[in-house]
């Protein structure tokens, strides 16, 4: 499985300056330690999409348990991958 979670606490920080990257890791909660809000997810999704090759989140379906910390959400884009790579 690939790991996201470098380019997912890259997006991170340049949403929110005040964080730095050994801060954070694949358990950091997104809502309870970061304080995302929905404008914050649409951000950190088009810095994501613009970053990872091949990643596009399309008119996917995301559950809360897909974007609960940067861990769940690498998840989340490995799956994606995999999706657009078998539709491809």
């Amino acid at each position: 499985m690939t790991d996201h979670i470098p380019q997912i606490i890259d997006a991170i920080c340049e949403i929110d300056a005040s964080q730095r990257p050994e801060s954070l890791n694949a358990g950091t909660f997104f809502d309870a330690d970061l304080g995302f809000d929905s404008g914050s997810f649409i951000e950190m999704f088009l810095i994501l999409e613009e970053t990872i090759d091949g990643f596009t989140l399309g008119s996917t379906r995301l559950e809360t348990q897909d974007f609960a910390t940067p861990g769940s959400l690498s998840a989340f884009i490995t799956r994606r991958m995999t999706e657009l790579e078998v539709a491809a």
